[in-house]
């Protein structure tokens, strides 16, 4: 078919791997040269990062604009396959956690369907990000690489579990501190300092200057 014809003409090759509920992060762990038992920590990163814009209520995250209940979907989806070996469809991957994933680990994915014969891109809008192919064929995804073995990764490339771990707790420790200052001699409760956080869009420092003027400190 026409998708088969694109895999030849970009010099491409299907990788196989098991068709397990995994098979979406077992393409993009072959894709990216990370640690074959790395799946998990994949979901974990997806899991924080949705749950994170769920309490931001992030409409805006997904491409399409879908709103929080489709970000709680793609959250269970890969919440449910955290520990198993293999698990039936409540788990499988699919356009939304892939594009978080592609957005953590700060790479493009371009996906070529050969059911529709149709391709969607993923992830970052950076041009210097990495670019992988992947191929979808009946809800299994495959990573598609290079032919010649030379331009496959020999160490991990985009954005790394390691670094996504230290910046997310950076992250909270700012958020920490924030609510902290903000809560302090109890003039402010919880809600009320979240809503300044987001009227100034998740900027903490921006918040803080707000939240110091509200209490004329």
């Amino acid at each position: 078919g026409k998708t088969n014809r694109k895999i030849e003409a970009l010099n491409l090759e299907v990788v196989e791997n098991p068709r397990n509920g995994h098979c979406q992060y077992q393409a993009l762990i072959q894709a990216l040269g990370l640690n074959p038992d790395d799946d998990d920590d994949l979901r974990q990163m997806l899991v924080n990062d949705l749950r994170q814009m769920v309490a931001n209520e992030a409409k805006s995250f997904f491409r399409d604009g879908a709103g929080i209940e489709y970000a709680k979907s793609v959250e269970n989806a890969a919440k449910n396959g955290i520990g198993k070996t293999s698990c039936g469809a409540s788990c499988y991957g699919n356009d939304g956690t892939l594009q978080v994933l592609a957005t953590i680990l700060n790479i493009r994915v371009r996906v070529l369907d050969s059911l529709y014969d149709s391709e969607a891109n993923l992830g970052t809008d950076d041009p210097s990000s990495p670019l992988i192919f992947l191929r979808l064929q009946h809800l299994h995804y495959e990573w598609l690489a290079p032919t010649d073995p030379n331009e496959r990764p020999t160490s991990p490339i985009g954005r790394s579990y390691q670094q996504y771990k230290e910046e997310n707790k950076e992250k909270e420790e700012k958020l920490n501190q924030f609510y902290k200052q903000c809560m302090k001699g109890g003039m402010l409760d919880r809600p009320s300092c979240t809503e300044i956080l987001k009227s100034n869009n998740n900027d903490i420092e921006q918040a803080l200057a707000n939240v110091s003027a509200i209490l004329g400190t």
